[in-house]
């Protein structure tokens, strides 16, 4: 109850907007993962992991990366697109899998703690476009 309390007590000016990753290129650590299902017709499996920034190789304009939360990224795991998962673990991320003889849950758990370059735009989304996010369009192995 008291958290609930303290929320409704709180003042609108106490209540600020999160700040959102510009623009720009990023050295980026994978933290955690997570598999899911979309909630759509098809149940369409996921992986979403989980990027902490580590630091702003070369942003659109000054950026304070203190103040950023993690980053998402989800990895649709249908037939057709697990080819992606795989190749940002074993050529991105440089998981050893010459054999392919591991899983999907080896490779992200190896993942853990590895860092990647991210190349990062804005987008709006929600119901009203009024929502700005961060969005990685493209990874690079972080050597």
């Amino acid at each position: 109850m008291s958290e609930i309390a303290n929320f409704m007590d709180l003042q609108s000016s106490d209540v600020k907007e999160p700040e959102v990753l510009a623009p720009g290129e990023y050295l980026f650590m994978l933290r955690s993962y997570k598999p899911g299902t979309y909630n759509n017709d098809k149940q369409t499996p996921y992986v979403r992991v989980s990027l902490k920034v580590v630091e702003a190789i070369n942003p659109s304009k000054e950026q304070d990366i203190s103040n950023i939360k993690l980053v998402d990224e989800d990895f649709a795991m249908t037939d057709a697109a697990r080819p992606i998962a795989k190749r940002f673990l074993t050529k991105t991320l440089g998981i050893d899998d010459n054999d392919g003889s591991k899983t999907f849950r080896e490779m992200f758990e190896e993942s853990l703690g590895v860092q990647v370059r991210g190349f990062v735009s804005n987008k709006l989304v929600g119901k009203n476009k009024d929502i700005l996010i961060a969005v990685i369009d493209k990874f690079a192995p972080a050597n």
